[in-house]
């Protein structure tokens, strides 16, 4: 499913950019966010292997993506057998989450609920997804460990490549699979192109969850402009509005620091009221995105006035609702 990127030349003059500025609109992707690239695949993968019984933890959107596509999967079943289906080849997923995940996210997720797909709330969903997948009948569904996640992004990378003369690219991360990913699909643009340069790739958390962005921003970067993004941070908040970023471990922070010195990016860690003015920025222009959503704009920002400066296209990566 290829989302849209769509050139934004007055939000570019805004933030101060002398290039183009595209938004990839990974939130307008039918299972929600840019998850719905990977779970299926995941999925598929595992299915291939003779897999039919799933599970994961999540804080909304994978747990979403991992529903839909399910539900998908055994509602095309049933209509090609005349509405009984093969519950041999039906997927059975069971979805933990925490008490704290948005109400819309909840609701989202129970109308997706169904005898085959369950959905649970419990106080600690990875610690119950642990355990649960312990049955060797049960397949973990876990992103930020499981390197076949990654080439969910592969599409996303060739999507992006089109974009003409693009220098940087603004991502979310969580765990960081998505922007992982996202190199691995430049690389192997590369492979099939030399000449193709991987623009940069930069990470954006939060001031409540930044594992990744402490790792990538520990060292010099772009002539010594940014020495330690720690000292670049505001004091700590009570909590986010950008609440999907939760991986305090930060799985893949070590294979993202070598990629983003590579690249030349940087990472980026961002306060609650930098995420509403970035917010409120895209409402004026007449787009409506979520705190979560808004994170790789309100990072561009952040980069900008710290001096940044690209001769050629930016892509601000809006992961989901």
């Amino acid at each position: 499913m290829v989302t849209p990127q769509i050139s934004h030349e007055k939000l570019a003059k805004k933030l101060g950019l002398s290039g183009p500025l595209y938004l990839k609109r990974e939130d307008l992707h039918p299972l929600r966010s840019h998850k719905g690239r990977s779970l299926p695949r995941m999925i598929e993968h595992y299915a291939k292997a003779g897999s039919r019984d799933f599970a994961i933890s999540s804080s909304g959107n994978a747990g979403i993506a991992a529903a839909m596509y399910c539900a998908k999967h055994n509602a095309e079943l049933a209509e090609n057998a005349g509405g009984a289906g093969s519950s041999a080849e039906m997927y059975r997923l069971k979805v933990f989450i925490g008490r704290n995940i948005p109400d819309e996210k909840r609701r989202i997720l129970s109308e997706h609920a169904s005898g085959a797909i369950q959905i649970t709330q419990v106080d600690r969903p990875l610690q119950t997804f642990l355990q649960t997948v312990k049955d060797p009948r049960i397949t973990g569904l876990r992103q930020s460990t499981d390197d076949v996640a990654l080439d969910g992004y592969v599409e996303l990378a060739r999507e992006l490549a089109k974009i003409p003369s693009l220098k940087a690219v603004f991502m979310p991360a969580s765990s960081g699979t998505g922007a992982q990913g996202l190199y691995e699909g430049f690389k192997k643009i590369q492979a099939q192109n030399t000449g193709y340069i991987i623009p940069q790739i930069h990470i954006v958390q939060t001031d409540t969850c930044h594992p990744i962005a402490d790792a990538v921003g520990t060292s010099d970067k772009k002539d010594g402009l940014i020495a330690k993004m720690q000292a670049m941070v505001s004091p700590k908040t009570q909590g986010s509005i950008a609440d999907a970023i939760v991986d305090t471990v930060g799985h893949r922070k070590d294979a993202l620091t070598k990629v983003v010195c590579e690249v030349g990016g940087a990472g980026w860690i961002m306060t609650n009221d930098e995420i509403a003015k970035a917010v409120e920025m895209l409402r004026e222009e007449g787009v409506q995105v979520t705190p979560n959503g808004v994170l790789a704009v309100a990072g561009l920002s952040k980069a900008v006035a710290n001096g940044w400066k690209w001769d050629g296209a930016v892509v601000c990566v809006i992961c989901g609702k």
